[in-house]
């Protein structure tokens, strides 16, 4: 994978994480994810077509991170694992009231 897309991915899953330490991951907008990411909008769309996806990709990162099969960083190991559960919570309420 391209570097500069790697870059760009961390840069929106530490921006959706730190938002959501203030607030609830699925009150968080594109617009609110992408200004702390400190990236365009139409860069957003080019990793993930909605929240629900880099929702998903946090999940998955989540579920990794607990199985002791994501890369380092403690505080980020640290913040995925708290997520977890707001994002499997967030994840169910969406699959349930489509």
């Amino acid at each position: 994978m391209d570097l500069r897309y790697e870059h760009t991915e961390k840069k929106l899953v530490d921006a959706c994480l730190e938002l959501s330490e203030k607030r609830p991951l699925r009150s968080l907008g594109v617009k609110e994810v992408a200004e702390k990411a400190q990236i365009n909008r139409i860069t957003f769309y080019s990793h993930y077509s909605n929240m629900d996806e880099l929702a998903d990709h946090i999940e998955d990162l989540a579920r990794r991170t607990i199985r002791g099969e994501f890369g380092n960083g403690q505080t980020r190991k640290n913040r995925l694992g708290g997520l977890y559960n707001e994002v499997q919570n967030t994840f169910w309420i969406s699959v349930t009231t489509r």
